[in-house]
């Protein structure tokens, strides 16, 4: 068994050609626990108890194990997806706050008017009551795209900056 207590980086930022891989994968609402028992593609027993969780939760790509010539990190699978398409920021409001009315977990899409949410049916029935353009697509939703409303309060080096376009910016300050 493999004991890990930290996240040591993230496959999609550091080179690791030297390294043989092995992938834990996990589901998108997993990506916050920080205490798991966790079984590698390659069937090593790995013992997660993080010290300092991420505040966002994991992230794809994120490694735990690095040692000895193998890498280790974590792949969130793909799942279905309601993907929301807003025409402008009264409609970014709309989702945003009927979404939220429903404790439904918000992802930002790819650019600055799309929304992502795990699928279900109500969802989409609201989508549509709500005229709101959307698709349903496989996709990963990643920790570090998901909207928290507590972010800003827990992370102490966060400021929200409004722009001329009414969009929201997140900075974090070094």
């Amino acid at each position: 068994m493999i004991r890990v207590n930290k996240i040591l980086g993230n496959i999609h930022t550091q080179a690791l050609e030297n390294y043989q891989s092995d992938i834990i994968e996990i589901a998108w609402y997993d990506t916050r626990k920080k205490i798991a028992r966790l079984m590698t593609q390659a069937s090593r027993d790995i013992a997660m108890k993080l010290e300092s969780a991420p505040k966002e939760g994991i992230s794809d790509g994120d490694i735990i194990y690095q040692e000895n010539g193998l890498v280790i990190f974590f792949k969130i699978l793909a799942t279905k997806v309601l993907y929301l398409y807003a025409k402008d920021v009264v409609e970014v409001a709309k989702i945003n706050f009927e979404l939220g009315n429903r404790h439904a977990p918000l992802f930002f899409g790819d650019s600055e008017f799309e929304f992502q949410t795990p699928y279900e049916l109500p969802l989409q029935k609201l989508a549509e009551k709500l005229m709101v353009k959307y698709e349903i697509k496989e996709s990963i939703l990643d920790s570090k795209k998901r909207l928290n409303v507590s972010m800003p309060h827990s992370e102490p080096n966060t400021k929200i900056v409004l722009s001329n376009t009414f969009s929201v910016n997140i900075i974090k300050e070094k």
